[in-house]
Parts: structure tokens; sequence; C-alpha cells
């Protein structure tokens, strides 16, 4: 990493640990700009992480993860699929399948097309990050149900 955590990042660090260290899953609410996504990358690294799935609105899968991650994780890849025919970023995917050190970058609307969780659920992702996780909010929306499913492989 590149520079040192600021405190409440830091506190966010352990907090997501210590959730980890329980069970499958931690959340992270806070305002833009608070370094989020730094965060979520040093959980990666220390929970050994090597495939990450993210999930965002597309204007953060084309802004903000790329960038994050050159500046926190330059040994990792950050393949971002925002845009493009669905069946071509999933080819995308599928290409990267023995890669290790990966983040695959897509928005929330893609997750429900079909074909899409078959080939996110056969990647083998060891982390999922929902940025922006209100689009999840609604338990029973085609997102929310197909991002369930993705997760529990």
């Amino acid at each position: 990493m590149t520079s040192e955590l600021w405190a409440h990042q830091q506190e966010a660090l352990d907090f997501v640990q210590s959730c980890l260290d329980k069970g499958p899953g931690a959340a992270i609410f806070a305002g833009m700009g608070a370094g989020k996504s730094r965060v979520a990358i040093e959980t990666l690294v220390a929970r050994g992480c090597t495939k990450a799935l993210i999930l965002g609105p597309k204007s953060v899968v084309r802004n903000v993860w790329s960038e994050q991650c050159s500046l926190f994780a330059p040994g990792w890849t950050c393949l971002t699929l925002g845009d493009g025919p669905v069946a071509q970023r999933m080819e995308a995917i599928q290409a990267h399948k023995g890669w290790s050190h990966l983040m695959a970058v897509l928005n929330y609307d893609i997750v429900y097309r079909v074909g899409v969780e078959r080939v996110l659920k056969a990647f083998g992702f060891d982390a999922i990050i929902l940025d922006e996780s209100h689009r999840i909010a609604k338990p029973g929306g085609k997102i929310s149900r197909a991002v369930t499913r993705i997760a529990r492989g």
C-alpha cells in the first residue's frame, strides 16, 4: 500500500476484520470520499483474497475502482466491465479465470441478466464487495436476489 490509513479508515478496517472473523459479511456506511474503497482493498489484502467481484452503479464502476486499485493495490489487475454487451463482459471475465489478484468490477444492472449468474458463480470469487449497497436494499428485488444467489455460489 502506498500510504498510511487515516484514523477513521483504520477503525473501519478493524471493525470489518472483527466482523469477518465472526462470519461472512460486514458493512461500512460512511459518506462519499471517506475512503471506503481503500478499506475494502485493505481488507482483501489482509484476508489473503485473490479474486474479488465488485458491484456498483455505473458511475462508480467507471470512475472509482480502477483508480483505487492502481493506488492501493498495484499488484492487482482491475478488470472494469461497466459497458458493452453482456456476452462480451462475461467472456472477458471467463478469459481471466486462472488469474490471481484480480478485481472484476461490474455494474449492478448486469447481475440478473441471462447467463451472468452462472459465469459469476463459476468464477470462484473469494470476496464480493457491494459499493453503494442501497441498490440491494429491497430483499425481494431482482438485483438483491441475484447478488444473494451469486454470494451463495
